[in-house]
């Protein structure tokens, strides 16, 4: 039986939603369909897009271990020796079948690599047009390196000689840092306080590397022109003790100075990816940070086109964020941020609002037995206005990133479960 006044608290309710939808205007956003894709091994750990055959479709590299008895913060030599040796993995896309499902190539080149690859990139690195790979091993002992592939534009690769490293490399970007043409690469190294950049000869070769002071654990790393020079700078993500960014500025000669003239943003919580966009749409690039530890959030860092950054904003996401992705995912031309979360085997998507807050409304518009972030029914979300949505993917994701998989203007998104050794594909889908 209902109770006196129940009826027009119902009523008030649907006033004051239908105020929140005049007001907020927000973008329809439809719950995009997952597609699981086995990777035929064990803990993927990092992933690469690009149209490796260069047919128009967009391709996937994976990297993984073959172990999968350690957790991604800890050590990974308690694998044994002969699980140590890892594989990348390249899925030819065969394009959409159907509406909601995208599709690669059963036939794949696996290419070898060194001891526990833990991260991935794609990029032309001798200036044949072609989009080659590196991969950074973390490696069986003090010491990682670097694989290196050349590709053919036919989508396969072959190896050059293996970089060898002077510590474990844990994340790596590419990124012209001496303006010379040529692709050079930044690593990130998880168990020192320094990164590496190492020039590039444009012939798939580099130079031996110049490294710089960050804080302790760089456990990723960002690059962009942070302070209007015409030239990419850096920013790091320090795990532990420090719990800070680091910020190097080029000195326009490919490095970044001395070596301990990095800036340092101490916080609270310790960093687990870091980030570089404009997310408030000022033509300034911002950095995003996530925190697994603590908090449990996205934080916004507010550039100011010099080099320096401020907290914008906290942002919660799901359980243990991890890796970031950014992209708009729901079309209203503002910059949205995925966050893996690895405690609750999910994507948490943050809508931006174009001012640098992660908050911003959407209204679902479909049925789909999908938690959503907040209020509702958990069972029917259609109808909900919501200012974020969890959507489940594979056990323990640990990589992610944006792509236009299906040629409409939304980006999509691709997911690398670490412990059920598969990858998600979550194709946005227009309202």
């Amino acid at each position: 039986m209902k109770k006196k006044g129940q009826s027009w608290l119902g009523v008030v309710a649907l006033l004051f939603l239908g105020g929140m939808l005049t007001l907020a205007q927000p973008t329809p956003y439809r719950l995009p369909k997952e597609t699981r894709w086995p990777i035929q091994g064990l803990s993927p750990s990092a992933l690469a897009v690009a149209d490796f055959n260069e047919d128009g479709l967009p391709d996937l590299a994976v990297a993984y271990l073959r172990c999968d008895s350690q957790q991604r913060q800890l050590d990974p030599r308690g694998c044994p020796q002969e699980e140590r040796n890892g594989r990348v993995v390249v899925f030819l896309s065969q394009g959409m079948l159907g509406r909601d499902r995208w599709s690669f190539s059963e036939k794949a080149q696996r290419l070898v690599v060194g001891d526990f690859p833990r991260s991935l990139v794609a990029g032309d690195l001798n200036n044949d047009g072609h989009v080659d790979l590196i991969v950074g091993n973390f490696g069986s002992g003090p010491k990682g390196s670097l694989s290196i592939f050349l590709n053919d534009g036919q989508g396969t690769f072959r190896s050059r000689p293996v970089f060898s490293l002077e510590a474990n490399p844990k994340d790596l970007a590419l990124g012209d840092f001496n303006n010379d043409g040529i692709l050079d690469v930044i690593v990130a190294f998880i168990g020192t306080r320094r990164v590496a950049i190492l020039l590039g000869d444009g012939k798939g070769d580099f130079a031996y590397p110049d490294e710089y002071q960050v804080g302790n654990a760089p456990q990723a790393v960002a690059v962009g022109d942070f302070n209007g020079d015409g030239f990419l700078d850096a920013a790091t993500a320090n795990l532990s003790q420090s719990q800070s960014i680091s910020i190097l500025l080029n000195d326009k000669r490919g490095g970044f100075g001395t070596f301990t003239a990095a800036r340092h943003i101490s916080i609270d919580d310790p960093p687990f990816d870091i980030v570089a966009a404009d997310f408030n749409r000022d033509g300034l690039l911002d950095l995003a940070t996530s925190h697994a530890a603590a908090t449990d959030s996205v934080m916004i860092w507010l550039g100011d086109g010099q080099g320096n950054f401020q907290l914008f904003g906290r942002f919660e996401a799901g359980s243990d964020p991890s890796a970031l992705a950014v992209a708009d995912f729901n079309g209203d031309g503002f910059l949205d941020v995925a966050a893996t979360n690895g405690g609750s085997n999910s994507i948490t998507m943050l809508f931006g609002d174009g001012q640098g807050r992660l908050e911003n409304f959407v209204l679902l518009v479909n049925n789909s037995n999908i938690r959503v972030g907040v209020g509702g029914r958990q069972d029917d979300p259609v109808g909900q206005l919501v200012d974020k949505v969890a959507l489940p993917v594979g056990a323990t994701p640990i990589a992610v990133v944006a792509a236009q998989l299906n040629r409409d203007i939304l980006a999509d998104l691709i997911v690398a479960n670490q412990t059920s050794n598969d990858i998600s594909i979550l194709l946005s889908r227009a309202p």
